[in-house]
């Protein structure tokens, strides 16, 4: 009997023994788990509403991309993008959905909002790229004048300076001209106020246009007669006055700047006479100031000087 009590004793001590070294890991273990459902929570109610709403989703089923996504999941995840402020990324999402978008009307405001977004970003060839889709796909849409004036202003803001290719500014002068030839072939009634300003803003533009043309040109005029390419420069200086002085009349006195400055190179002392008496007879107070036109040093001394005088 006294076997079987000491016996049991032991069993209780093992036991007491066994749970006093368990409970303290239990108790510990259930205070890590409490922490990390709390910190979890807190996280979860930190997000907005439409991350907190679980997703269920098979094990199997793969992981959804961009290039995977239908227009319509496309279209959720450009507006939450857009919500949160990410235009970088609305506009990947936008220019996945133009393809996949079947509908026509969808179609016209997912390109003019791609192309939106692309000019507040920056992008203003890409923003062109589509601005110039939405006019050759919508001509009869009623946001036509916003999408023509927006395209001019993105290939006016991507020309060069004066010493580089002016292919963009002959670009630019030709939206002008469509632009400016569709108001007048309009019904002036249906014209809103709105328009009519932006034809008047238009019209700046292409004056500003033709100058830039007017610089490169007398600026590569004056290339030819530094470097002494004589037969270059005088076929410039013909072309420059035939076609342009009626264009642009005020370039003139530059045009007679640089006539007399190749003269003298030819030392044509009739040719440099006959140059000053028509710059002193058109241009009388600007003449008795400065009569030859010593010719900048560099680019950009040409580029301030036109500039500064606009001619």
């Amino acid at each position: 009997m006294s076997k079987f009590i000491s016996l049991v004793t032991i069993s209780i001590l093992l036991v007491q023994n066994s749970l006093g070294n368990v409970m303290p890991f239990r108790a510990e273990d259930s205070s890590k788990r409490k922490a990390t459902q709390t910190k979890k929570q807190k996280e979860r109610k930190a997000k907005p509403w439409y991350q907190r709403i679980p997703i269920v989703r098979s094990l199997t089923a793969p992981k959804k991309t961009i290039r995977t996504m239908s227009y319509d999941e496309l279209e959720v995840s450009k507006n939450l993008a857009l919500q949160e402020g990410l235009k970088e990324t609305a506009v990947k999402y936008l220019e996945k959905m133009i393809p996949l978008c079947q509908d026509l009307n969808k179609k016209s405001d997912n390109l003019l909002e791609v192309a939106d977004l692309f000019f507040d970003l920056g992008n203003l060839a890409k923003s062109e790229l589509y601005y110039s889709q939405f006019v050759l796909l919508y001509p009869g849409d009623k946001r036509i004048w916003q999408a023509l004036n927006r395209s001019i202003l993105c290939s006016y803001y991507q020309i060069g300076t004066i010493d580089r290719d002016q292919s963009k500014t002959e670009q630019t002068l030709e939206l002008i001209n469509k632009f400016l030839t569709r108001v007048d072939q309009s019904d002036p009634g249906r014209i809103s106020e709105e328009v009519q300003q932006c034809a008047k803003e238009v019209l700046k533009l292409k004056k500003d246009c033709q100058l830039k043309l007017c610089e490169n040109e007398l600026y590569i005029i004056d290339f030819y007669i530094k470097s002494g390419r004589n037969s270059s420069a005088q076929k410039r200086i013909k072309d420059f006055r035939a076609n342009w002085l009626e264009k642009v009349p005020e370039i003139e006195y530059a045009l007679l700047q640089r006539e007399i400055t190749f003269a003298q190179k030819q030392n044509n002392i009739q040719l440099v006479e006959k140059a000053e008496k028509e710059m002193q007879d058109k241009f009388p107070e600007i003449a008795s100031k400065q009569l030859v036109y010593k010719g900048a040093s560099t680019s950009s001394d040409v580029e301030k000087k036109h500039a500064s005088n606009r001619f």
